[in-house]
């Protein structure tokens, strides 16, 4: 069970740093959902649905990219709305609705922001690809 809660910790870092774009300040938003979910309800749900939400209540308007694993630098690249409906809906699982709800957004438009936040994504996969210089075989 340990290593479990661990690896919802370790998830809850990651979105709150992708919501955020602030190492210190997703550190406390991870420490106050863990305080706030109660225990004999905690599950990664529960956890990463807290973390959206006080990340959404106590984000500043000015953000600096994280310190986050390479493969996500894409992710907190994105606009600020797109990234954090992508990072709750498609990272953290987090329902439309919820996203909605937390967001203050329609469903619709948190599902729109998903669409062409997958879309930026993916352009920006090609832009790299066709950067990348060719290696003889």
């Amino acid at each position: 069970m340990r290593d479990a809660v661990d690896g919802y910790v370790n998830r809850a870092f990651i979105l709150a740093a992708l919501l955020t774009q602030d190492v210190e300040h997703a550190e406390s938003i991870v420490a106050a959902a863990i305080e706030a979910v109660p225990a004999e309800s905690f599950s990664e749900t529960a956890l990463l649905s807290q973390v959206a939400s006080t990340a959404w209540i106590r984000s500043p308007a000015a953000e600096r990219l994280p310190a986050i694993p390479k493969e996500l630098q894409s992710v907190s690249r994105l606009p600020r709305q797109l990234r954090w409906c992508f990072s709750m809906r498609i990272l953290a699982g987090i329902t439309t609705q919820v996203c909605a709800q937390i967001t203050g957004l329609h469903e619709e438009q948190v599902t729109y922001f998903v669409q062409l936040s997958m879309q930026m994504l993916a352009r920006s996969v090609r832009i790299r690809e066709t950067r990348m210089p060719l290696v003889a075989r």
